[in-house]
């Protein structure tokens, strides 16, 4: 896999456009299988994760292409209910496609899912939530199988899971009956979902809530869709600003998605201006550190931002202490910030940044995708050159990253 080499001592300034959200767009890709016809969907992010979900459609025997940021998915002759792992394994998302697959069938087999080796991210809450709904569930080492018509029903989530939420919502969307979901996720990704799967006939009540209530309708229809902002790709850039007591403008933002992230960043000293699309910061003087900050649900703030405020953390002037609720494994960074010169040390689930006066170029790799724009980060601030492996992570969430920051000024070569 590639790597990168960032040269330190830059302070971001200009602007730069977000791409259209990875989150967003993957559960919609997946829901667009439950209409007999063609959806066309705009402000679609080219990247990794979406081109591997476009090779999933088409296995199952839907045509699709992709313009720029549009994708046109036809699914008028789709007939198969089968993806093999060599697919779904190479992400999370894939397991999205069971709960599709059965709200059209009412039958899926899949490979097992895939994805950042960040923690454990158990697919008992989906199953569980499908039995509940009538389906008899067969899980092999290598496989899960799904069968039955589907019904509506009561599930209560044990914890407020995005991906069980949406994976709920879709299968619902053409269950009999009607279906509540208690404890359930928050974030915008859900809500847009909600809005696309009503654009296309559904019925759907209370998502942006704990409790979503869809009623079952027996068919869909095709749609026209614009993919909201990447709220983790600006939170990126944000914090990246700040870490380098840099000046930016973001453009095709959503500041209200980045309620919890604004928080962190004035309480750092930053300087923050919202606009109808977009977004300003002024870090000159974000040097602060954070008392406190947890990873939560949203509106919490977000674990995917976690390792990327670490770095930022790491070189303000004090302690910091961060608390990782989400993902048992976001520490994968940690040590490649360490060998750099941060000062982080890691106890349970709760980490003490001490910020020293400068990080240190030096050979680092990223093992997971937000990790790996943590180190970018990391290297913007340090002294030299840092040199990062594994820019393949990176594309699976960011279009193109090293453009991106140097669009702000970064020097990465």
């Amino acid at each position: 896999m590639k790597a990168v080499e960032v040269i330190g001592g830059y302070p971001l300034n200009g602007e730069i456009k977000i791409q259209g959200s990875k989150n967003g767009i993957l559960p919609v890709l997946a829901a667009s299988i439950l209409q007999n016809g063609v959806c066309v969907l705009h402000n679609c992010p080219d990247i990794r994760d979406v081109r591997e979900t476009l090779e999933i459609l088409r296995e199952l025997g839907v045509k699709c292409e992709m313009r720029k940021h549009t994708i046109t998915i036809d699914t008028t002759g789709m007939q198969n209910m089968a993806i093999e792992q060599e697919k779904t394994e190479k992400m999370r998302s894939s397991l999205l496609f069971l709960g599709a697959l059965l709200g059209r069938f009412g039958e899926a087999v899949l490979g097992r899912a895939g994805g950042c080796n960040i923690g454990k991210r158990p697919a008992d809450i989906h199953m569980n939530a499908f039995q509940k709904m009538g389906a008899l569930i067969e899980e092999q080492e290598n496989f899960i199988a799904a069968k039955g018509r589907l019904k509506g029903a009561d599930i209560t989530l044990r914890m407020p899971s995005v991906g069980a939420t949406e994976n709920i919502m879709i299968a619902a969307a053409k269950a009999e009956g009607v279906t509540v979901i208690y404890n359930a996720a928050r974030e915008p990704e859900i809500i847009e979902l909600a809005a696309f799967l009503k654009q296309m006939g559904a019925e759907i009540y209370g998502e942006g809530s704990t409790t979503i209530i869809i009623s079952g309708v027996k068919e869909l229809h095709g749609v026209e869709y614009t993919n909201i902002p990447d709220r983790i790709v600006a939170g990126t850039y944000l914090l990246g600003a700040v870490a380098t007591r840099g000046k930016i403008r973001l453009h095709q933002v959503n500041h209200e998605h980045l309620g919890a992230v604004k928080v962190v960043l004035r309480q750092m000293g930053a300087i923050i201006q919202e606009m109808p699309c977009g977004i300003y910061v002024n870090g000159e003087n974000a040097y602060r550190p954070i008392e406190k900050v947890k990873t939560e649900p949203y509106p919490g703030f977000p674990t995917d931002l976690q390792s990327i405020l670490l770095s930022t953390l790491a070189v303000a002037e004090g302690e910091s202490m961060l608390y990782e609720n989400i993902f048992e494994n976001r520490y994968l960074t940690v040590a490649e910030l360490n060998k750099m010169g941060a000062d982080i040390l890691v106890d349970d689930n709760k980490l003490r940044i001490s910020g020293v006066d400068s990080l240190y170029g030096c050979p680092v790799e990223g093992q997971e995708l937000r990790g790996f724009a943590a180190l970018v980060v990391a290297g913007l601030v340090a002294d030299g050159r840092t040199r990062i492996e594994n820019k393949g992570y990176a594309e699976r969430g960011y279009e193109n990253i090293v453009r991106d920051f140097m669009g702000l000024g970064a020097k990465i070569i």
